[in-house]
């Protein structure tokens, strides 16, 4: 799933997707890396985020991850999501 789709962005699609299959297994994979986005994503029912410049390296680590129904988070995002306090982020276009 994407941040940043077309009439419905990942953040509002996400628990729609976990109503109506509650054992779907979400991995966002977006360009977006602030840690708001992270947690949202989280929130809405995701198991795991990666980041674009990530997939080659972590893709499929995070794949086995999620299949695990292990929560995975690219590298260079996980010791953010620990250290700072995450405040929300200028929304992009199409993110309401």
């Amino acid at each position: 799933l994407d941040i940043s789709l077309p009439r419905l962005n990942g953040l509002q699609a996400a628990p729609l997707i976990k109503k109506v299959a509650p054992r779907a297994q979400l991995l966002f994979v977006t360009f977006h890396d602030n840690p708001f986005f992270v947690r949202e994503a989280f929130s809405a029912g995701a198991l795991g985020f990666i980041t674009k410049t990530d997939v080659t390296s972590e893709i499929a680590a995070a794949v086995h991850a999620v299949h695990m129904k292990r929560k995975f988070v690219s590298k260079h995002l996980a010791h953010v999501l620990v250290e700072k306090p995450v405040a929300p982020p200028q929304r992009p276009r199409g993110i309401v």
